[in-house]
């Protein structure tokens, strides 16, 4: 590049060991093995909705389900990105925790919170370790076993009802469902990555840091 007084400048390149580089914000420290839902269209997901309900639900119960997914996909649509976990992303309520709804009615709150639950289970989006910390979302956890790697859950349930573990084995089996939620894998398939990145998404969390 030519300076001012004719001369030739000299560009530098920026080492990545530059204190400056080196203290930068770091990108998304993740991305799921395995991909879930997040492209697929609203009818195919109000497909998928069905498998989480009874086998023979009332009619009352399968409206709910139908309701809470048009309102929670509704809410999403309002934000923009290329699929729904990017609209939940822009949302902001992955930032947000237990007040990730400051903008909706009260009305709705219920319907739009069983949305995202059936979201979750369905691996549509994948809120962050600090949002599940944070939302204390009652049920989601146990129904996500349910329905995906249940033979993986199943096995570890046994082990952790053992009287000698029980004292920490809901904390723990709550633990391998936050990772699994995270990456789309069987927690057979979990390695050292998956637990280094819990243990420094969570650190701050007493209730949780004893257990990785």
């Amino acid at each position: 590049m030519v300076g001012r007084h004719g001369q030739t400048t000299r560009v530098t390149r920026v080492s990545r060991r530059e204190p400056a580089v080196l203290t930068a914000p770091a990108g998304p420290a993740y991305v799921p093995a395995v991909p879930g839902r997040e492209h697929e269209t609203r009818r195919a997901l109000a497909e998928a909705m069905v498998t989480l309900l009874d086998e023979q639900p009332t009619h009352a119960e399968r409206h709910l389900h139908e309701l809470a997914l048009t309102r929670v996909l509704d809410w999403l649509e309002t934000f923009a990105g290329e699929d729904w976990q990017d609209r939940w992303l822009h949302s902001a309520s992955d930032q947000r925790g237990h007040g990730w709804l400051p903008d909706v009615p009260t009305a709705h709150r219920y319907s739009l919170t069983r949305g995202i639950r059936i979201l979750i289970v369905l691996r549509v989006i994948r809120p962050s370790y600090a949002w599940f910390s944070a939302s204390r979302l009652l049920g989601v956890y146990s129904q996500f076993r349910r329905h995906n790697h249940a033979a993986a859950f199943v096995a570890i349930e046994a082990r952790t009802a053992r009287a000698d573990a029980a004292t920490y084995g809901t904390y723990a089996l709550n633990l391998l469902t936050h990772i699994a939620i995270a990456t789309g894998k069987s927690p057979r398939d979990f390695d050292m990555v998956d637990f280094n990145t819990y243990r420094a998404a969570t650190s701050t969390d007493a209730r949780l840091r004893h257990l990785v």
